[in-house]
C-alpha cells in the first residue's frame, strides 16, 4: 500500500500554525490560540505512525535509522539555526538577566528537553518582568522528538507479535489513558502544560486513529458518506472557536480535556485526508503554500515577535502585527529555500556520516556560544541596601541642638523639605529610588528588593499556578532601625508584591484583603513608628497604579489591587504620620502606545521617564505638603520636643 501526498494536511498544518501566530500577536483576537500547538502533535502522532504502518506492510519492517534521519533532516537545521541565531541577536537585544536564562535554554533546547526545563526552572522574580525567552516555544518540538523516539521503538516492538497492529492499538489506547489520568491529577500547572506524560495522550489519540484507519486514508481509500462529511468542518469551527473563547487560564485546559480536544483535532485531521468539503478547503494552494513554511514558521516567529516590538519600532496594534508576519516569512523563505531544502533533498549534507558531522558541529556550536558569549547573573536578587547618593548636609532636622538657637518646633529650617530619604519596598521601589537619586539635592537610600513584600513571608503566590521562595527578603522593620538616625522620610513604594497571597512567617496561607492581610500590614506599620517615633521621621506612601495584565504574572488583578490601596489608605487615616501620595493621573493607561514607552514590562517605570517624574511631580508633591504637613503635627502635639530633640507622641499622632 503505497501512501499518497495529501494536500489537505498542508492546509491543516496552515490553519494551526495561524492559531499561534495570532495568539502571540498581542491583539487579542485568539486567547486560546495556543491549541494549534495540540492540533499539531495529534496531527504528527496520526502521520508518523500512518507512515512506519504502511513501511511495515510494504517492507515487512521498520528501517529506524532510515526514519530517524528524515526527522532529522526534516526538523533539526531550521531549530540549530534559530537557537544560534538567538544567541548571536542576544548580545545587543536581551538585558544581563534575560542572557542569563538563555544560556540554558539554549542548552535545553538541543537536548530537545526545553519542555522538561520550563517545568524545573524556578525562575526569579527578576525573570519574570523580563521579556519572555526567545526560545521558550521550543518546548513543544521537544515534545514532538521525544514522541518520535518512542513511537517508532513502539512500533518495532509489536511487530514483534502475531497481530503486531492490534498490539499497537493496545498499548497506545493504555499508554493514552495513563496520560490522560495524569493530565487529570496534576495539580501544578507548568508541570501539566509542559510535561511529556501529560501531554502524550494528545499524540497518542492520533496514534490509536493511525493503527485503526491510518495506511487506508493515507492511500487515499476512504471517504466519508454524504451525511456526516461536514461533522470535520464543525470541527475546524469549533477549534477556532474554542481559540477564541478559550485563555491559557480556562478551567477546562488544566482540568485534564486537553486529550478530549484532541479528538477534535483528530477529526480534523481525517477531514483533511478524506473526500470531503474540508478536504477541498483545506487543499487552496495558499492554505498549503503556508503549511508546507508552518514548520519553519513556528520555529522562527517567536523570537522575531519577542524583539521586533512596540517598544523598539513605535507603533503597535495590527501594524505591529504585520511587520513581524513579514519579518517571519522572510526568515521562514530564506531558510527553506537556501538550508531545509537542500538538507532534506541531499543537495547538502548528502550522506549520512555528512549528515551526523553537521548536524553535530552545529549542535556544538548552539551549545558553547550561550556559553561563551551571553552574561551570567545570579538568579538571587541583591538584598544589599544601597547608599544612592547623599544630599548636602545642613542642619539635620532630628538633631536641632546643633544649632542652639533654633526652635525645632517653630522654626522654618526645621519644617523644610526632606533631603535624606529611605525608599523601602519591591523592585518597584528601588525603580523610584533610582529615579529620585538623579536629583541632586536629594539623599536616597535603596532598600527595595525584588519581590519582596513589607511583612516578612516565606513564600509568594506570584503565578497563577506556582509560587515564589521569599525567605532571602531583608526585615524592613530592621532596616528603618538601622537608618531611622540619619534619615527625614521613609518612602514606601509598595508594587505588585503587596498584591500577592503569602505564606506568613507562621506557616499561614494569606489573601489580599483577608483579616490576616490587614492585621500583618497595621502590626509593621506600629512596628515602624515604634522605631521613628524617637527621631520624628514620618511615613509617605506611594500609590501603586494599576499595571498591565499579564496572564503569567499575579498582582494585577481588581480585587488585589484595590486591597492594597484600601490600606494604605486605612494608614493614611489611621496615623497622621502617614501620608498617601499618587502618581496615578501622570500615568498613561499601561496597555496604551504611551503606557507602554513609561512602563514598557507594564510594571516598572522607564529609566528616562522615571528620571523625569520625580523631577516634576514626585519631589515636588512632597515638598509641598511637607512643611504645612510638619506644622499640624506640631499643632495637634502629635510632633512634640522634649528639650534635646523632636520626637512623635505615638499616642497623639493616631487619629482614634
Amino acid at each position: 500500500m503505497r501512501t499518497e501526498y495529501q494536500p489537505g494536511l498542508d492546509g491543516l498544518r496552515a490553519v494551526a500554525v495561524a492559531l499561534v501566530l495570532v495568539f502571540h500577536s498581542d491583539l487579542g483576537w485568539l486567547p486560546g490560540g495556543f491549541l494549534g500547538v495540540s492540533v499539531f502533535f495529534t496531527l504528527s502522532g496520526f502521520l508518523i505512525t500512518s507512515l512506519l504502518l504502511t513501511e511495515i506492510e510494504s517492507s515487512g519492517g521498520v528501517d529506524l535509522r532510515g526514519f530517524w534521519e528524515r526527522r532529522v533532516r526534516r526538523l533539526v537545521p531550521a531549530a540549530l539555526i534559530t537557537i544560534i541565531g538567538v544567541c548571536i541577536a542576544s548580545v545587543w537585544l536581551s538585558t544581563p538577566v534575560e542572557q542569563s536564562r538563555l544560556r540554558g535554554d539554549a542548552v535545553a533546547a538541543v537536548l530537545y528537553v526545553s519542555n522538561w526545563r520550563s517545568i524545573v526552572a524556578d525562575l526569579s522574580y527578576e525573570e519574570i518582568f523580563s521579556s519572555e525567552s526567545p526560545l521558550i516555544h521550543l518546548w513543544s518540538l521537544a515534545i514532538e522528538e521525544q514522541m518520535y523516539v518512542i513511537i517508532p521503538l513502539l512500533v518495532v516492538a509489536a511487530t514483534m507479535f502475531a497481530h503486531a497492529r492490534r498490539v499497537l492499538g493496545f498499548v497506545a489506547v493504555a499508554l493514552a489513558a495513563v496520560s490522560s489520568l495524569i493530565s487529570v491529577f496534576i495539580v501544578d500547572g507548568d508541570r501539566l502544560y509542559y510535561g511529556t506524560d501529560a501531554r502524550a495522550a494528545e499524540v497518542l489519540i492520533g496514534v490509536v486513529a493511525a493503527v485503526l484507519i491510518g495506511p487506508r486514508v493515507m492511500s487515499g481509500g476512504l471517504s466519508l458518506r454524504a451525511g456526516i462529511s461536514w461533522v470535520p468542518v464543525l470541527a475546524v469551527v469549533g477549534v477556532v472557536a474554542l481559540s477564541r473563547y478559550s485563555t491559557t487560564n480556562s478551567t477546562w485546559v488544566y482540568a485534564g480535556l486537553l486529550p478530549a480536544f484532541a479528538l477534535v483535532s483528530l477529526i480534523c485531521v481525517i477531514g483533511a485526508i478524506t473526500r470531503g468539503p474540508l478536504r477541498t478547503a483545506l487543499s487552496a494552494r495558499p492554505l498549503v503554500a503556508v503549511g508546507k513554511l508552518s514548520y519553519g514558521l513556528y520555529v522562527f516567529h517567536w523570537p522575531i515577535f519577542t524583539w521586533v516590538d512596540e517598544g523598539r519600532l513605535g507603533f503597535g496594534g495590527v501594524a505591529l502585527f504585520a511587520v513581524r508576519l513579514g519579518a517571519t516569512a522572510v526568515v521562514t523563505g530564506l531558510s527553506y529555500v537556501l538550508i531545509e531544502q537542500p538538507i532534506r533533498a541531499r543537495r547538502m549534507l548528502a550522506s549520512r556520516r555528512s549528515l551526523v558531522m553537521g548536524v553535530g558541529a552545529m549542535s556544538l556550536i548552539a551549545v558553547i556560544a550561550p556559553l561563551a558569549v551571553l552574561d551570567s547573573v545570579s538568579g538571587q536578587p541583591s538584598t544589599q541596601v544601597r547608599v544612592l547618593s547623599t544630599a548636602p548636609s545642613t542642619v539635620p532636622m532630628s538633631d536641632p541642638m546643633s544649632d542652639p538657637m533654633s526652635d525645632p518646633m517653630t522654626d522654618p529650617t526645621t519644617m523644610a523639605a526632606p533631603s535624606r530619604i529611605l525608599v523601602i519596598g519591591d523592585s518597584t521601589a528601588e525603580n523610584v529610588a533610582r529615579a529620585l537619586a538623579e536629583i541632586e539635592t536629594l539623599g536616597v537610600i535603596s532598600a527595595g528588593v525584588l519581590g519582596c513584600p513589607l511583612v516578612a513571608t516565606r513564600e509568594v503566590f506570584d503565578r497563577p499556578r506556582a509560587s515564589q521562595e521569599s525567605s532571602y527578603c531583608p526585615d524592613n522593620v530592621e532596616i528603618v532601625r538601622t537608618h531611622a538616625p540619619d534619615i527625614d522620610l521613609v518612602l514606601i513604594v509598595g508594587g505588585v508584591a503587596n498584591q500577592w497571597a503569602y505564606t506568613s512567617s507562621t506557616g499561614v496561607r494569606v489573601e489580599p484583603g483577608s483579616q490576616d492581610y490587614r492585621r500583618d500590614l497595621d502590626e509593621l506599620m506600629d512596628e515602624f513608628f515604634s522605631v521613628l517615633a524617637p527621631w520624628a521621621v514620618p511615613i509617605i506612601v506611594l500609590d501603586n497604579p494599576v499595571t498591565r495584565p499579564d496572564d503569567g504574572v499575579l498582582g494585577d488583578e481588581p480585587e488585589a489591587h484595590s486591597a492594597w490601596r484600601m490600606q494604605i489608605e486605612h494608614w493614611d487615616e489611621e496615623w497622621e504620620t502617614v501620608a498617601r501620595i499618587t502618581i496615578d493621573d501622570a500615568l498613561a493607561p499601561p496597555d496604551s502606545p504611551e503606557g507602554r514607552s513609561q512602563r514598557p514590562d507594564g510594571v516598572h517605570l522607564a529609566e528616562t521617564f522615571a528620571a523625569e517624574l520625580a523631577r516634576t511631580r514626585l519631589v515636588p508633591d512632597i515638598e509641598s505638603m511637607y512643611g504645612d504637613w510638619m506644622r499640624r503635627l506640631t499643632d495637634i502635639g502629635c510632633r512634640v520636643s522634649t528639650g534635646t530633640k523632636t520626637v512623635f507622641d505615638l499616642e497623639a499622632c493616631r487619629t482614634r
